[in-house]
């Protein structure tokens, strides 16, 4: 019982988290402004609760899986020795060890978060397509209830962070060209860049898209510099761990 108690102290203070994050927004915002963004988003803020309770609550009785015993080990030694990934989930680990320890919830409330952010992302895109309330509740169900999310993001490793960097990049480009705004090349590569540094198999993505793009009348969007820039900081952030990389030999 004890153990049951920790685990849901964590989960009650991430709602409390996100309560105090509602009411400060509540204190800047006028209360038919407040009416209108809940009536907006309950849809979302229902999906998240039953994707933390899915994650954080339920999930937990099956302890630690066996793969996060190698990630613990890498977040121990993230500068010595030879490593089996990019840095960026081993690094993130180290931090949640240090803020959190090592038990089963606090290994997986990342990767839960970044479920989360997935589920948000998903709906906001099917929104801006027009879709209604049917369309957003089915997509943010799909996202909510297929095995292979609610799988990977019930233990920590660097794929629930592969697929949330997908989706965070696919969602940086429709923005792009849903809304005409080429300045959004530098967020996706951001977004990208984080990717590459969670798993090279964002290059696979990235070659369909240019792909994509020279294939269509998108292919304009090579005539912008912010393009280019996008595709700078991307590998910047993939090149910047190279020395590291190098004398890791990752």
């Amino acid at each position: 019982m004890q153990h049951l108690s920790g685990q849901y102290r964590y989960l009650f203070l991430i709602f409390l988290l996100l309560y105090l994050f509602i009411k400060l927004k509540a204190t800047k915002m006028k209360k038919q402004n407040i009416i209108i963004s809940f009536q907006k988003n309950w849809l979302i803020l229902l999906l998240i609760s039953i994707k933390l309770i899915i994650n954080l609550g339920l999930a937990q009785h099956d302890g630690y899986f066996r793969d996060e015993f190698l990630d613990i080990m890498m977040s121990r030694r993230l500068f010595d020795g030879p490593m089996d990934m990019p840095l960026f989930a081993p690094a993130l680990l180290a931090i949640v060890r240090w803020l959190f320890g090592e038990s089963p919830l606090a290994l997986h409330l990342f990767p839960t978060l970044a479920g989360v952010g997935t589920i948000i992302l998903t709906i906001l895109m099917v929104r801006r397509l027009g879709g209604k309330l049917f369309a957003q509740a089915l997509a943010g169900l799909c996202v909510l209830l297929a095995p292979v999310y609610i799988g990977m993001n019930s233990s920590y490793s660097y794929d629930p962070f592969d697929q949330f960097f997908w989706v965070l990049t696919l969602f940086a480009l429709f923005k792009i060209l849903k809304e005409e705004n080429p300045k959004g090349w530098l967020f996706f590569g951001v977004a990208a860049g984080l990717g590459l540094l969670t798993k090279q198999s964002m290059l696979f993505l990235g070659f369909a898209i240019t792909l994509a793009l020279l294939i269509t009348s998108q292919r304009r969007q090579f005539t912008s510099i912010w393009i280019w820039a996008g595709a700078g900081i991307a590998f910047l952030f993939f090149f910047s761990l190279l020395p590291v990389r190098l004398r890791l030999k990752i």
